[in-house]
């Protein structure tokens, strides 16, 4: 197979698309280029107000993290990202860990992270575990 194709309804009907239909979309686009023994991470960032944070969850472990105050949106999307490669290659130490995707609905930071010449600090850890 090859790359996974984005799939999103036209912009007239996107509001009268069901949410199953995103489900069983992304389902099937999993199955497909993701099957076992492939291990999923998901990871979300949000922000309300001055507060941010991220999680991420896999078949080893969850965590949710706040970032610093006044963090952006896209910091707590980047620093979950992060925080996954981090948990990735930490699991890679245990036998039968065979490979991992890593599921994140922020296409700015899949931009990034594809940008060699981007300036961001993927580095730099901006959150606190809790």
């Amino acid at each position: 197979g090859g790359k996974p194709s984005t799939w999103l309804p036209p912009e007239s009907c996107k509001a009268d698309t069901h949410d199953y239909e995103f489900k069983a979309k992304f389902n099937d686009v999993v199955e497909s280029f993701y099957p076992p023994p492939f291990n999923h991470v998901y990871t979300d960032g949000s922000k309300e107000g001055s507060q941010a944070g991220f999680g991420m969850v896999s078949p080893f472990g969850s965590t949710s993290v706040r970032c610093c105050d006044d963090s952006s949106f896209f910091t707590a999307e980047l620093e979950a990202v992060h925080r996954a490669l981090r948990h990735i290659r930490i699991s890679f130490r245990t036998p039968k860990r065979k490979g991992f995707v890593v599921f994140s609905d922020s296409k700015s930071v899949l931009e990034t992270l594809q940008n060699k010449d981007s300036k961001t600090p993927l580095g730099t850890t901006h959150c606190d575990s809790h």
